[in-house]
């Protein structure tokens, strides 16, 4: 009897906790920057921060910062006793490079709680989703995530949605884990193999793939079956850029990004230097999108624009004559991952 006694004590306990549970479902959503030299950095699908779903988010692209911080706040509905769980369910390929440069803040009516860096967040992810959290010592019913204090790098984010939780959160809701995922290039075609481990339902997976790792398209609806072990041919070498998403019946997956070996050589970039009337960029080798960016030392943006590189090179003409003049910086994002930075002048 006694046993029985302490079971529903504790069963009691856990459903008062998550009784208390807050979302930032139905709140209201605002963001900023605070720059020094901010580039290219923004926002997309904000209301969508307020819907506790995972087919739902707003997304964050940054091309570079260097002294500055974005963030993006939401009133949670309802107020968070000290000892719950703050953070964010997000996604990003490449989000434990990132952790350095990520904030959680949390507020009480406007004034800030707590403030808690990437290093010391706990992170529970899968297939580059999951949870990033702390646990508070005070009260709050807002909450932030920062993003800055990563010197030229650049990078995405999902963010579903933030909570203050009873209990801590356990990740991913499904144990679905993904063992293998690689690309063989061959003059056949692009043969790609995984392996996954789950213990759900699988409805579906999609092979997706990209030219510039940002924009992803379907090439291929499997079905699963009852191995745990699939392959697929590309063979009209679609990529460099592939990933998976695999749908259950609650929840949709995304892997990581791979690249084929023999994927886009490095960029080369050349520009005119100093700069009067108009600057010329030449880009070459790396096919896809490139972001480019011009922006001055006073941190005003001069020019946002994109390149898209599908032959052997391709030029930029950007009118500067209205730019205010003295040094300035040029970015380049390439659709690899990588960030070209380089300094010129205006005269």
């Amino acid at each position: 009897m006694k046993t029985r006694s302490l079971v529903i004590a504790a069963l009691l306990l856990h459903l008062s906790s998550y009784a208390q549970n807050t979302t930032t479902a139905n709140g209201t959503s605002t963001a900023g920057a605070s720059s020094f030299v901010c580039l290219a950095g923004s926002f997309s699908g904000m209301q969508y921060l307020n819907t506790p779903s995972y087919s739902d988010y707003t997304h964050f692209d940054l091309l570079a910062g260097a002294g500055c911080s974005y963030w993006l706040h939401s009133t949670l509905n309802g107020t968070s006793a000290a000892g719950s769980y703050a953070g964010f369910h997000v996604r990003s390929s490449t989000v434990l490079s990132l952790l350095p440069g990520i904030k959680i803040e949390t507020y009480l009516n406007g004034t800030r709680q707590e403030s808690v860096p990437g290093a010391d967040l706990v992170d529970i992810l899968a297939l580059g989703e999951g949870d990033l959290y702390f646990k508070t010592a005070k009260d709050f019913n807002e909450i932030r995530i920062v993003f800055g204090g990563l010197l030229n790098v650049a990078y995405s984010m999902d963010i579903f949605y933030g909570y203050g939780l009873g209990l801590a959160p356990t990740g991913n809701v499904l144990p679905l884990r993904l063992l293998q995922f690689e690309a063989k290039e061959s003059a056949g075609g692009v043969q790609l193999n995984w392996t996954i481990d789950t213990d759900e339902a699988i409805r579906d997976m999609i092979v997706e793939a990209s030219q510039d790792g940002n924009y992803f398209t379907s090439l291929q609806h499997l079905k699963p079956g009852k191995e745990s072990q699939y392959r697929y041919t590309d063979l009209d070498k679609s990529g460099p850029f592939y990933r998976l998403q695999i749908l259950t019946d609650k929840q949709r997956h995304y892997s990581t990004i791979i690249r084929t070996a023999t994927g886009n050589p490095a960029l080369s970039m050349t520009y005119n230097n100093p700069v009067k009337d108009r600057l010329l960029v030449t880009l070459s080798g790396c096919k896809g999108i490139h972001k480019l960016m011009l922006t001055h030392e006073s941190g005003q943006q001069l020019f946002i624009g994109s390149v898209s590189l599908n032959s052997a090179i391709s030029t930029e003409s950007i009118d500067t004559r209205s730019f205010p003049r003295g040094l300035c910086i040029l970015a380049v994002a390439g659709p690899d991952g990588q960030l070209y930075t380089r300094k010129l002048m205006l005269q």
